[in-house]
């Protein structure tokens, strides 16, 4: 999945050095992940993300 995300950044940014490909990569990974995973309180109160996303 990595690598298709970054041809895919590379495609649309040929002009990117590898470096700033993986930092635009790492951001957009981020970013999704945020909006997407939903919160879950753990047995002592803490809100946590799974894993999975």
């Amino acid at each position: 999945m990595k690598h298709l995300q970054s041809e895919i950044i590379r495609e649309k940014n040929p002009g990117l050095t590898d470096e700033e490909t993986e930092v635009v990569r790492q951001y957009l990974a981020a970013n999704i992940a945020t909006k997407v995973a939903e919160p879950i309180k753990d047995g002592e109160g803490n809100i946590k993300f799974p894993e999975d996303c």
